[in-house]
């Protein structure tokens, strides 16, 4: 049910990018609204998974017995809460930890080599791309992305045409790997 989601805020995310792409809005606006992207993606993904714990205890104290006795006044409510935290959301925590660090990273080596890596807002294609794979797919998706990274920097090596930028990779590599995982 997350990975439904997850599509829907990242084809949110490759319509912004298409729409940058096909000029509807101008380049100086692009960071602020790949920053207004991040914060509604980890907004609404922390809302939704919220959702999904009040549902899972609505659900038990409806059903009856057996269920039901897992809630309160049977049952602390922390039971539900740290079920809700380990089948819901332990492994968003863990990507979103893994995105906020990789965001801090790559702005910092970017700011220190005046920028030649990556343009500001591919920082936050990043974050929403780990933030809603999950943890085992986000490490999936790097490891794609490097394989991605070093096959086209040795054709524009050869070529000799500079650098490559994976800036139409991020979200759509997303993507592929959630549809993909849906597959295996």
């Amino acid at each position: 049910m997350s990975e439904d989601f997850a599509l829907g805020i990242l084809i949110i995310a490759f319509g912004a990018q298409l729409m940058r792409l096909f000029g509807f809005y101008v380049d100086s606006d692009n960071e602020k609204v790949w920053r207004k992207l991040w914060w509604s993606a980890v907004t609404f993904f922390f809302a939704y998974l919220v959702f999904l714990g009040v549902a899972q205890y609505i659900a038990w104290k409806e059903s009856g017995p057996p269920l039901s006795y897992f809630v309160p006044p049977y049952a602390s409510i922390t039971y539900v809460i740290k079920y809700s935290f380990y089948h819901f959301a332990f492994s968003y925590v863990i990507s979103f930890i893994i995105a906020c660090g990789l965001m801090l990273f790559l702005r910092f080596i970017n700011t220190r080599y005046n920028e030649r890596f990556l343009w500001r807002e591919e920082v936050f294609m990043v974050g929403i791309s780990l933030l809603v794979l999950g943890h085992p797919l986000w490490i999936v998706y790097l490891l794609s992305l490097s394989i991605i990274a070093c096959i086209g920097g040795l054709i524009f090596f050869i070529k000799k045409e500079g650098r490559m930028s994976l800036y139409h990779f991020w979200i759509p590599l997303s993507l592929l790997t959630i549809l993909i995982s849906r597959w295996l």
